[in-house]
């Protein structure tokens, strides 16, 4: 896999797919990536080899098993959060758009503030793109 010192992808096609489900920046960073991710999981990833391929399987992170306990969540819920889940009881849902506007901030930060709510499972989501709304848990 190495030739020179540059990491060189040995499947193109594998190495784009990393790259558009946004888990390498580059070649070569993808695998370091992906175990990072799993630090904090019960099951790891797994890597098997044989003379011309590889096969990496990756475990579901949202099984019930790797969920945070809910009084760990909790105490995890900054005041952004408090306030769009406050939002959420009073309307039953919040856009994206509502997020920038409730909490002043840009679109970038109130998507990054949703999927952590999302992977924290305090909220879901309903919808895509332009429909995309979430709701509580």
């Amino acid at each position: 896999m190495l030739k020179g010192g540059i990491s060189q992808p040995r499947n193109k096609m594998l190495a784009e797919m990393f790259h558009r489900l946004h888990l390498i920046e580059s070649y070569g960073t993808g695998i370091r990536k992906i175990f990072a991710l799993y630090k904090n999981c019960s099951v790891q990833p797994k890597i098997e080899v044989t003379s011309n391929t590889f096969k990496m399987i990756l475990p579901n992170m949202n099984a019930a098993a790797d969920r945070q306990p809910a009084e760990t969540v909790q105490s995890n819920i900054t005041p952004q959060m408090r306030c769009i889940l406050d939002h959420i009881d009073k309307n039953g849902q919040i856009t994206e758009e509502e997020i920038q506007s409730l909490l002043n901030v840009k679109r970038t930060r109130a998507f990054s503030i949703a999927k952590q709510m999302r992977d924290n499972g305090l909220i879901r989501v309903l919808g895509r793109g332009k429909n995309k709304r979430y709701i509580k848990a």
